[in-house]
């Protein structure tokens, strides 16, 4: 039975506040500029166009990605390629070729709520963050949520919850272990054992007491540099060779900026990425260096949205704004407008039930 809850504008105001509100910690991106993160990562519903944040700040799609671009797919995919608004579905629909993007206009995640208040920082604000904030190098370090590995960011103003420590620029201490699960030799899926963080190992009930403190998770969702359709029909003739294009492991974090590798050409390839590697084909592994690297536009990678601190999170409630009479509906944790006795989803796409 599908749930859908009426909601009156008061509600709605506490929709806003709530369920898709930014997270407590408030975050330095430049001199004079704050941010709030979204309490996820951004995710699109294949088959039903329908855009949400993650559950939990530690929840990521992992293989259901080779779904990229697939209509059919009834289920939520979160490596998404360099956003072109409506005409790539905001980077939710896969495509090989590089020169897609090449001379291309960026269109921010954010504008997909219709608000000026979502978007996505650019590589500067991220460079800031990391480096240049005060205290910066003491303010993020891999952890482990559960069984995901990711990385956590602490705000500029911290105070660790009582009987909780988190240590600064933790790395695994050993190497990666094969996956028995993956399907070919190459060296993209590997994962990292839990009993190879040396700190910052977290149980769920921990983890709500750090969010709750103000602390960012940034899972490691992988990376998607294969996916469905144009992909697969080009470079795979199976599913099983399209595996040697795609990370999916929870080893590596890559994070979309708004900045373009080379804005002359109109090259969009920036990606802020905690950077993993094999050195020269041998066996040393470059953990826990959180720089920015130029990546080609029609790879996947995560997306997460921030609001500048001065702005009241309402942004949702100028969603396509009408002189129709409208009414907004929760359906399933799903934000939907129904005006006219139709339904329609964040996009002005109807939803045909």
């Amino acid at each position: 039975m599908k749930k859908c809850i009426l909601l009156t504008c008061a509600l709605m105001m506490i929709f806003a506040h709530a369920n898709s509100t930014t997270l407590n910690g408030k975050f330095s991106v430049a001199a004079n500029k704050q941010v709030t993160f979204s309490p996820g990562n951004l995710q699109f519903h294949m088959h039903d166009s329908l855009w949400r944040f993650a559950p939990n700040q530690y929840d990521w799609c992992g293989n259901a990605n080779l779904e990229v671009g697939n209509p059919n797919y009834n289920g939520w995919v979160d490596l998404l390629s360099w956003s072109l608004g409506q005409a790539n579905n905001y980077g939710a629909t896969s495509n090989y070729d590089t020169l897609t993007y090449v001379n291309q206009q960026f269109v921010d995640w954010g504008d997909i709520f219709e608000s000026e208040d979502w978007y996505t920082m650019s590589r500067t604000e991220w460079d800031y963050l990391l480096n240049k904030r005060t205290g910066a190098n003491n303010k993020w370090g891999m952890a482990m949520i559960g069984d995901t590995l990711g990385m956590i960011l602490l705000p500029d103003e911290w105070t660790a919850p009582e009987g909780i420590t988190f240590v600064p620029k933790t790395v695994p201490v050993s190497e990666l272990w094969r996956d028995e699960d993956a399907i070919d030799d190459t060296w993209d899926h590997y994962r990292v054992k839990k009993d190879s963080m040396p700190a910052n190992k977290f149980n769920l009930s921990e983890w709500a007491q750090l969010e709750a403190a103000g602390a960012v998770f940034l899972p490691y969702a992988g990376r998607r540099s294969g996916g469905y359709g144009n992909y697969l029909n080009a470079k795979c003739q199976t599913v099983t060779e399209m595996y040697r294009y795609s990370y999916y492991e929870n080893y590596l974090g890559t994070y979309w900026t708004s900045t373009l590798h080379n804005a002359a050409k109109g090259q969009a390839d920036y990606v802020y990425t905690f950077k993993f590697s094999v050195v020269a084909g041998e066996e040393q592994y470059d953990w826990g260096k959180a720089v920015i690297w130029s990546e080609n536009g029609r790879y996947g990678q995560s997306v997460r949205l921030v609001k500048p601190v001065e702005n009241d999170p309402t942004g949702i409630e100028n969603l396509h704004p009408t002189q129709a009479k409208s009414c907004k509906i929760m359906r399933d944790g799903i934000l939907l407008i129904e005006r006219d006795g139709k339904t329609y989803n964040a996009q002005g796409i109807e939803i045909k039930d």
